[in-house]
């Protein structure tokens, strides 16, 4: 989609890369749902129409875009180390 082709764009233009471990859903009568937002480049065909509500979260990688899940089931870390950064944005 071309939301995942800016994503990429913007993080590699800064140095960084997007990860492809996480997405970005639609909100309606259930708070994720279809469509997924998917923040690298992809052929998913995300029609955009009038009322669709749903975010745009790119987590933007220092280092490695691979993540590893703590044993808490919500916490995650790169699995270099490395930093990075994520911000959810409701459209």
């Amino acid at each position: 989609s071309k939301i995942g082709e800016i994503c990429s764009e913007m993080s590699e233009a800064a140095g960084y890369e997007s990860s492809d471990s996480f997405c970005g859903h639609g909100i309606g009568q259930t708070f994720h749902m279809a469509p997924l937002v998917f923040h690298t480049r992809n052929n998913s065909n995300l029609e955009l129409v009038p009322g669709l509500v749903f975010t745009i979260e790119p987590i933007f990688c220092q280092g490695s875009m691979k993540f590893y899940e703590h044993a808490d089931g919500w916490t995650v870390s790169t699995v270099d180390g490395g930093l990075a950064a994520q911000y959810e944005h409701t459209i």
